[in-house]
């Protein structure tokens, strides 16, 4: 079964647009890959990106943006993991 991924983002931040952006990378390089692709508004300065259960960024946690070659590493590295299983 081909994995989810999601980014819940802050709508009254204005991280909405930073959201699409880069979910948008993510349906051009993985929509082969994934089964669902989901962009889920949130609220509280929110912007997690998650693969399947597996939180892969918190801007809360970071304090920061993610930069999305480091998004594309994680994830090239973990759907290539799983389609050798």
């Amino acid at each position: 079964m081909k994995p989810v991924l999601s980014i819940e983002f802050c709508v009254s931040c204005g991280y909405g647009k930073r959201a699409v952006d880069l979910m948008e990378t993510f349906v051009r390089l993985y929509k082969n890959d994934v089964s669902s692709f989901n962009l889920i508004p949130s609220s509280g300065g929110v912007f997690e990106i998650k693969f399947e259960d597996m939180l892969i960024f918190s801007k809360i946690a970071e304090d920061r943006f993610p930069i999305t070659e480091e998004l594309l590493l994680f994830l090239d590295a973990e759907i290539r993991n799983r389609n050798e299983k």
